[in-house]
């Protein structure tokens, strides 16, 4: 039998990819698991700045760019916020961003193959978890008033928004293991995570996960510089998925099982933006935003004065990207995705001189980045901080795995 041995730091990052999929069950102990990792990001954050891979031009760019952003948002929240709205952007704005370098110290010291495979096999868990609530009717902790006419699971999840997002997550670590070993076993399980999405009536994440998994598909099939069958299987099966999506959102067909029925309602929902209830009301609340957005164009109504938060809150936006330029402004906005596209645009540049080890791990964090940055276009997903962790920790890995100064600490050890 082999035996899987862990590092301290295996361990570690293991444990923040179990905690940040499940949250609101350790929250149940007040203040502890909340305060430790706290204390973890900023041991981790402080430990970048003094070593000696952060010592270069894109890394200092980063910095600098953080630093401004960060002042940015202080000042404008002084002058624009109550304290509750100040508060709420401190966490939102500037601690979301320090899981970023944070996990960018610790993932090059991590076996990621490992923690990903435990990630995989607690989202697993959640899964099955999720379809237990679907069928019971019943919710394991959460103290949820249903407004909705069916049930929706959300598990360990503060929303089932947000737990749709986790589970299209899970299922994208369950197919990167899959193309890395070539078992099956793990793409089956892929298939059941994003399935799984189901439990939750949530549209956005079926689609913005569904991106992303055909985005992971077609580039870890590209990556063999070898297998030009493998590509051409690759493109056949990715056109008939194109077929029966297209047959199961335009068609009419219905089943016996009135369950059944009822996710093709859903699925076939997402492109009515005129009957659905859900999408009209989306609209609406996009035309208040533009109205918010239009009263300081250049520098915001002032950070997290939008959003599900609380009653500080004016209201929501349903839209991250629309949130950011509403309480932010064009400066503040322009300012966050250009600190993001800098990571971005290294990671495309440095695919094409990487190994194929390199090149997925790349894939696989360039497909969590797209997964959340699509859904984000129409919901505020990026406001909960179980998918900010997420988000943020894909960037890491992505500027990580794209530098080869800095993963020749971990990663490349691992590489066959």
């Amino acid at each position: 039998m082999k035996i899987v041995r862990f590092s301290y730091i295996d361990a570690l990052v293991s444990w923040l990819f179990v905690y940040f999929s499940s949250k609101l069950l350790w929250d149940t102990v007040p203040f502890i698991f909340e305060l430790a990792t706290l204390a973890v990001f900023a041991f981790c954050a402080i430990s970048l700045v003094h070593s000696k891979p952060a010592v270069n031009l894109h890394r200092i760019n980063l910095f600098i760019t953080f630093l401004i952003f960060s002042f940015y948002v202080i000042a404008n929240g002084i002058l624009k916020d109550t304290f509750p709205q100040f508060a709420r952007s401190l966490y939102e704005y500037i601690f979301y961003i320090l899981i970023l370098f944070a996990m960018m110290w610790l993932l090059p010291r991590a076996d990621i193959q490992k923690c990903v495979k435990v990630y995989a096999l607690f989202g697993l868990l959640i899964a099955v978890l999720s379809w237990w609530e679907f069928l019971t009717k019943s919710y394991l902790i959460a103290d949820a008033v249903e407004n909705y006419a069916g049930f929706r699971a959300m598990v360990f999840t503060r929303s089932y928004l947000s737990h749709g997002m986790i589970l299209g997550l899970f299922s994208l670590g369950c197919m990167d293991i899959s193309y890395r070993e070539r078992k099956p076993l793990w793409f089956l399980a892929g298939v059941f995570c994003f399935i799984s999405i189901l439990t939750t009536s949530s549209r956005g994440p079926l689609v913005a996960c569904g991106v992303a998994l055909v985005f992971q598909f077609m580039m870890n099939a590209f990556i063999s510089r070898r297998h030009s069958l493998k590509r051409l299987i690759a493109c056949t099966i990715l056109f008939a998925g194109a077929m029966a999506v297209f047959i199961l959102m335009f068609g009419t067909f219905e089943t016996p099982n009135e369950t059944i029925n009822n996710f093709l309602r859903r699925i076939r929902s997402i492109f009515n933006w005129t009957g659905d209830a859900g999408n009209v009301g989306r609209l609406l609340l996009w035309r208040q935003a533009f109205g918010w957005f239009k009263t300081n164009i250049w520098f915001g109504i002032g950070p997290s004065k939008t959003g599900s938060w609380g009653n500080g809150s004016i209201g929501v936006t349903e839209s991250g990207v629309l949130k950011r330029f509403v309480e932010l402004g064009i400066i503040g906005a322009v300012c966050f995705y250009y600190f993001i596209g800098c990571i971005l645009l290294k990671g495309i540049r440095a695919y094409g001189k990487q190994t194929d080890y390199s090149k997925r791990q790349l894939v696989f964090w360039f497909s969590l980045v797209i997964a959340i940055l699509i859904n984000d276009i129409i919901l505020q997903s990026t406001e909960e901080i179980m998918v900010s962790f997420y988000f943020w920790t894909a960037f890491a890995g992505i500027e990580c795995a794209s530098n080869p100064i800095i993963c020749s600490q971990g990663d490349t050890n691992h590489a066959p």
